[in-house]
């Protein structure tokens, strides 16, 4: 009797810590698959497309940065037009508190094109922050230091227009179509999509679903942290830039855990209505002390 209450009792215990032991290890391998499967995508891509083909090499995109960063998450982007001057997302200023620091009497700092460079004036569109539908979402940002990148992109002046091909630059969120947004992992990547052709006072995209219908080769969303990003479109001279990420239509199937899953709508703020506005501001606040 005794001998068989001791088997009992041991193999109690074994069974016990036989548990623990699996249950620890399923959970580290969980961890392990998320991590892996995570750090392997970028800005919401294809589900049936190998990630590293959405790489963007930063050296490629020197006029390209972002404006913050805290561990591996990058928030907010701008994209120089001009050597002392970028353009954003106005809202991505007051994401990042860009212009609480620069009214504080503090330059704000960046990393361009791998040299310390500070944002020392923010100049917000005059219609930022009006009724929707009239809200312009961009700002110029001006650098303490001249940068003059010869592959920089030059600002379009034509419109574009509905089935255009457009590509985007992001440090956001990863994911895949199927699932949304995932995780973050630091890396610049790039994606492409076609203009809708109810693209009105602000370009749309949509993230369409390649099991059920025509895609691009590449086509991506934006996601979290890609706002202020560049809209770029290829022409005979190259890539110019033609707008900037501002954001997804939150729709009536739209949730946070999923943001930019296929059927997904981006709005990008174009910038060739606004040229007159842009000139201008450079030419009156070029100088160090206006």
């Amino acid at each position: 009797m005794t001998v068989a209450v001791k088997k009992s009792f041991a193999s109690v215990v074994c069974g016990y810590w036989g548990l623990k032991v699996i249950r620890i290890y399923l959970r580290l391998l969980g961890l392990l698959l998320l991590f892996l499967t995570s750090n392997s995508q970028g800005i919401i891509i294809r589900h049936d497309v190998a990630p590293e083909r959405y790489l963007a090499s930063e050296s490629v995109y020197p006029s390209v940065f972002f404006l913050k960063s805290i561990g591996d998450r990058r928030i907010c982007a701008a994209t120089l037009v001009d050597a002392r001057w970028a353009i954003t997302a106005a809202h991505c200023i007051e994401q990042v508190n860009l212009n609480e620091e620069i009214l504080n009497g503090n330059s704000y700092e960046v990393n361009i094109a791998g040299e310390k460079n500070y944002v020392d004036k923010v100049i917000f569109h005059p219609d930022f922050n009006k009724p929707a539908g009239l809200d312009v979402d961009l700002a110029l940002l001006r650098i303490s230091y001249p940068r003059n990148i010869l592959n920089s992109f030059a600002v379009a002046t034509e419109e574009v227009v509905p089935e255009e091909v457009v590509s985007f630059l992001g440090w956001g969120y990863s994911g895949i179509g199927t699932t949304g947004r995932n995780y973050t992992d630091g890396e610049l990547r790039l994606a492409t999509n076609r203009i809708t052709s109810d693209s009105v006072k602000r370009l749309r995209i949509r993230f369409d679903d390649p099991r059920v219908g025509a895609s691009e080769p590449l086509e991506g969303m934006p996601s979290l942290g890609d706002s202020g990003g560049p809209v770029l479109i290829n022409g005979a001279k190259g890539a110019s830039l033609v707008g900037v990420i501002v954001g997804q239509i939150k729709g009536a199937n739209f949730t946070e855990e999923r943001q930019g899953d296929y059927g997904s709508v981006a709005v990008f703020e174009r910038i060739a209505p606004y040229l007159k506005w842009l000139k201008e501001v450079i030419e009156t606040h070029n100088g160090l002390n206006r």
